[in-house]
């Protein structure tokens, strides 16, 4: 996952992708802002700028400190969708799973209308 014109994305990024998509894809690991049990995303190379939905999709926005930018910027780690790896619930709508769509877009959907294993589970690697 990567954030594009702040946009959440999924692409692929490796060894060999240039250093600002290396970049793009690198994010701290953070408390959940709107919960302390679940995680935030700040991204390296924007900092104070989190990964949060809006309309169900997922975008690279500053924090702004309202209670629904915290809520809508974590996301709760649970059993992978399908039981493996990692799925991520949104915080604030738990019917809701961080998944792509066929166009690679970060959204959050509900298991069966978008979230599926191949969509909404995540291995969890250290930055490139």
């Amino acid at each position: 996952m990567r954030h594009a014109n702040f946009e959440a994305r999924v692409d692929p990024v490796n060894a060999g992708s240039n250093a600002g998509t290396k970049a793009d894809a690198a994010f701290v690991v953070r408390s959940g802002l709107g919960k302390s049990d679940c995680v935030s995303f700040e991204a390296v190379n924007y900092p104070g700028y989190y990964l949060r939905h809006s309309g169900f999709r997922v975008f690279l926005h500053r924090a702004e400190g309202s209670a629904g930018f915290r809520a809508d910027a974590t996301f709760c780690p649970v059993t992978g969708i399908g039981g493996k790896h990692t799925s991520l619930r949104s915080h604030n709508y738990p019917d809701r799973y961080l998944s792509h769509d066929s166009r690679r877009q970060m959204r959050i959907a509900p298991i069966g209308d978008g979230a599926t294993s191949s969509t909404a589970a995540f291995l969890i690697r250290p930055a490139l």
